[in-house]
Formats: structure tokens, C-alpha cells, sequence
């Protein structure tokens, strides 16, 4: 009689129990799992779960809920029924032809004896020219030859098409978020994926920003009442791998050099160029002495990243291309966030915007300390149609302020906020900055108004500026105590 083994505990220390292989060891081998090993039936449960969620099924209709949790984790979870059908080893050697029932069959035919298991596998091969034609057309399958000539079976590759039947474009990674999900539509998800500038899906995974995660699905199909497989898509992309090589199906093709590019006609200034249309020449980032002269001025450690905010910096860098982009806006061809930030983000130390000066002044008589940065934002961001904040994007971007329309500015504003160097109760003019919102989340603590990184701000902005913000709110703070003092 065969056995059924069960290994549980630590693996330094590992416990055998065995139980007879019929229907009522199997109901005894289930009875001590589900009461002995609440980890493996845990698993067990949320592997059930997620080929639920595959499906389109909501959350509160899952197999297992909390309740079954609980019980799993006191041991007091119910174990399936076991049905009377052969055990498995019994029906596995069965179906090998090597257990009695199949002795017997055979004997009962032709009175040969059943082959070995090794021989009868080796003589259920086929070579891949006896392959019939009919059966490729039954599976998406593939013959192809091993080692040892025999015939092996391999997936063939997935050939989707898009809705006038031509082959459809899919990003890679894009198959395995979206497989199995009810009424996503694939085609749509992979224009957005194209028009955000991406090549494949895992480099949303990289940019870790739920709202570009929340478009794509959007994109997809996949609207807010169907909270379980937008769950479902977005836990795919956390666990997207590397980006793989594209797939390819001529290697003839890909081992052959490629041709070099044809040589560009250079078109004369103010003439079409060779393909008919105007002549464009790429937009680049004005030439600032001031900052060249304070980036050399720093220490070469000083102009990079801390260790913890490189990864940050990049996916920041890589979040604001991705949505120019996909707005259209012209913005400068060598737009970066380098290390210090440029000038244009020092917004009330270097070149201040009149109209500012007078927002943050109007800040100091009408607001309290804690109420002036969300006044600032207010007026900057909405006076006159954002009119200033306008003026500050298409600084940062390279953008002439003629060529960003309004809908292109109201899709980049979010990106941004004026918010404090260090300190947002004690805000000198100087210490006013234009921030990405994802710094200032990570940086500000709302609710003593103050930086939490103090070295990630300093190198952010080096070490000269931030130290002339600090010392202005020291000197303004020390002036204001002179005068008290001096009864004024």
C-alpha cells in the first residue's frame, strides 16, 4: 500500500507524518494540515482568491474571507471533502500503465505484456516530420526538435490583432497585467502605454507613481466599480521583473547588421525642410552663466544625489518627460532635474516675478503663519488664469509662454507647488521655492511645517542657498526682537 507523506517544520528540524493512501487517509492527511500548518492553508486560500479576482470577482464575493482567515490561523478551519474516487498514486501509476488494472487489461487483448515505464514513454514520441497537420490547428502548440531528435512540445507565442485584424503593437508586459480581466481592452491600454513615450509596462512599475498606474487603467477599461481587477492589475505591475529583450521571429533578420541610417539633408533656415514641412530645430534650455558658475563653484560630491534620493530624483525626472509628452507640450529638448536644482526653482531668491513679490508681501499682512504657503499657492496657481504660476512652469520647462495652451498647463500644474525651503512658519521671501509635489510630500511634515531631510535639502539645493535662507529667517527673526525691544 502506498503512503502519503507529510513534511512539516523548521528545516533543520523536519517531522514526518504518513497516512495510508485511501479515502480515509486522505481525510486524516487534510484533518492534521488544516490543524498543524495555518501557513499552508493560507497560501492555499489566497491562491484560490486570486484566480477569483481573475475572473472579475469582487471582493466581497471571494471564496475566503477574513472569517476564514481566523479560523486558518486558530487551526479550526474545515478541510475539503475527499470524494471515492482511486487515490492519486494509485490513478498516476494507472494512467502510466504500470499499476495491476492496466497488467490485467492488457493481458485481457493482445496477451503482450505492458512495456516498462521508460520504454513506453519512449515509444509515445514521435518525430516531428510524422507530426499530423490537423492537430496544429487544434492548440496554439509548436513542435520543435530536441537533442535527441525527438519531437517537444513548446508554447507558441500569443499574435494578438487589433480590431481591423492587423497585427496589434503590445508593449511588453502589458499581456501579463491585463490576462484574464473582464472587458480590458488591450489595444487602447497599449496607445496610452506608446503616447506616454514608454516601451514597455515595467517602466511604470519603476516610475512608483500611483497615478500613472491609475491612468493605464483607466485607459484600459477597467472604470472604478471594478475595484477587484484594478486591485488585481496594479499588484501585476508591483511585480513586473526587469524589462525582457523583444521577441523576435526571424533571426536572420536580427543577426544581420543593420543598415545604417540615411544621411539627413540639412534644410536652410526658413525653407522646408526634406520632408515638405517647415523646419523645426530642437528647443534646448537657455544657457545660465550664473548657475554654471555656482554648480562649479560646489564640490563634485556636492552635485549628486544622496544614496536614498537618487532612485527618487530619477523617477521624478522620468515622471515630468513622460507627462510632457503625453500633453504635447514643447518643452526644452535637455530638460533634467540636476543636482543643485537650476535657478528657476529658486523662485524668491534668484530672478523673483514681480507679481510674486506682491503675492507673498499681500501673504505677510492677511495670513497667519500657518495659512500663508496655501494663500501663495492659491493666487499663483488660479489669479488670472494661474498667470504666474504660468510664467514659473514655462521657466522650468524651456516653454515660450505663447506655446503652452491652457489645457496643457492645467495637466502640469498638479506636478507642482510653491512651498518652503525649510521652514514654512518662518517663510523669508528667499526660502521660497518651486517644488514637485512629490518632493514636498516627501520632505515637509505638515504638521510642524518643517523639512524631515535635512541633508536631502541641502544637497537638493547646495549648501550656499540653503544656508542664505536659514540666515535670512535668522536675521528677520532677530530684527523683529530688536524691535520689541526698542518698544517701536
Amino acid at each position: 500500500m502506498t503512503k502519503l507523506r507529510v513534511l512539516y517544520g523548521p528545516k533543520a528540524a523536519k517531522t514526518i507524518e504518513d497516512f495510508p493512501d485511501t479515502v480515509d487517509g486522505h481525510q486524516k492527511a487534510l484533518a492534521f494540515v488544516y490543524k498543524n500548518m495555518p501557513l499552508a492553508v493560507r497560501l492555499a486560500q489566497n491562491a484560490v482568491n486570486l484566480d477569483a479576482l481573475a475572473t472579475g470577482t469582487s471582493l466581497a464575493d471571494l471564496p475566503f474571507q477574513y472569517r476564514d482567515a481566523v479560523a486558518a490561523w486558530a487551526g479550526e478551519a474545515p478541510p475539503p471533502p475527499v470524494d471515492d474516487a482511486p487515490s492519486r498514486r494509485a490513478a498516476a501509476l494507472k494512467r502510466r500503465g504500470a499499476s495491476k488494472g492496466a497488467a490485467v487489461d492488457a493481458d485481457d487483448g493482445d496477451g503482450a505484456a505492458p512495456p516498462p515505464p521508460k520504454r513506453a514513454a519512449r515509444a509515445t514520441r514521435a518525430p516531428a516530420e510524422e507530426a499530423p497537420d490537423d492537430d496544429a490547428d487544434d492548440a496554439p502548440m509548436a513542435l520543435g526538435a530536441c537533442d535527441d531528435g525527438a519531437a517537444a512540445v513548446v508554447p507558441a507565442p500569443k499574435r494578438l490583432k487589433d480590431d481591423r485584424g492587423g497585427a496589434l503593437d503590445v508593449p511588453p508586459g502589458l499581456v501579463d497585467v491585463l490576462d484574464g480581466l473582464p472587458d480590458a481592452n488591450l489595444a487602447a491600454a497599449a496607445a496610452w502605454v506608446r503616447g506616454q513615450g514608454l516601451s514597455n509596462v515595467h517602466q511604470i512599475k519603476e516610475l512608483d507613481d500611483r497615478t500613472v498606474v491609475d491612468e493605464l487603467l483607466d485607459a484600459a477599461g477597467l472604470t472604478a466599480d471594478m475595484r477587484a481587477a484594478r486591485v488585481l492589475a496594479a499588484k501585476r505591475i508591483s511585480k513586473l521583473e526587469s524589462a525582457p529583450a523583444a521577441p523576435s521571429d526571424d533571426r536572420d533578420v536580427d543577426d544581420a547588421p543593420a543598415p545604417p541610417p540615411p544621411a539627413a539633408r540639412p534644410a536652410k533656415r526658413g525653407r522646408p525642410d526634406a520632408n515638405g514641412g517647415a523646419e523645426t530645430s530642437p528647443r534646448t534650455l537657455a544657457f545660465d552663466s550664473q548657475q554654471d558658475k555656482y554648480r562649479k563653484g560646489l564640490d563634485d560630491a556636492k552635485c549628486k544625489p544622496t544614496g536614498r534620493f537618487a532612485k527618487a530624483l530619477e523617477r521624478e525626472e522620468r515622471l515630468h518627460l513622460m507627462k510632457l509628452k503625453a500633453c504635447g507640450a514643447r518643452a526644452a529638448s535637455d530638460y533634467r532635474q540636476p543636482i543643485p536644482a537650476r535657478r528657476t526653482q529658486c523662485i524668491g531668491m534668484c530672478t523673483v516675478d514681480a507679481e510674486l513679490r506682491r503675492i507673498y508681501k499681500a501673504a505677510l499682512k492677511k495670513r497667519s503663519r500657518g495659512e500663508r504657503l496655501g494663500y501663495i499657492n492659491r493666487r499663483v496657481w488660479n489669479d488670472g488664469g494661474g498667470a504666474v504660476g504660468r510664467r514659473l512652469l514655462c521657466k522650468e520647462y524651456g516653454i515660450d509662454e505663447d506655446d503652452l495652451t491652457d489645457a496643457q498647463f492645467a495637466y502640469l500644474k498638479p506636478l507642482w507647488k510653491c512651498d518652503a525651503m525649510w521652514n514654512a512658519k518662518e517663510l523669508p521671501l528667499e526660502a521660497l521655492v518651486l517644488r514637485p509635489v512629490t518632493f514636498h510630500l516627501r520632505w515637509m511634515d505638515a504638521d510642524e511645517g518643517a523639512t524631515t531631510e535635512r541633508c536631502e535639502v541641502m544637497r537638493y539645493y547646495g549648501d550656499p542657498r540653503f544656508k542664505h535662507a536659514t540666515r535670512t529667517v535668522s536675521r528677520a527673526t532677530a530684527k523683529k526682537k530688536e524691535l520689541e525691544q526698542c518698544c517701536l
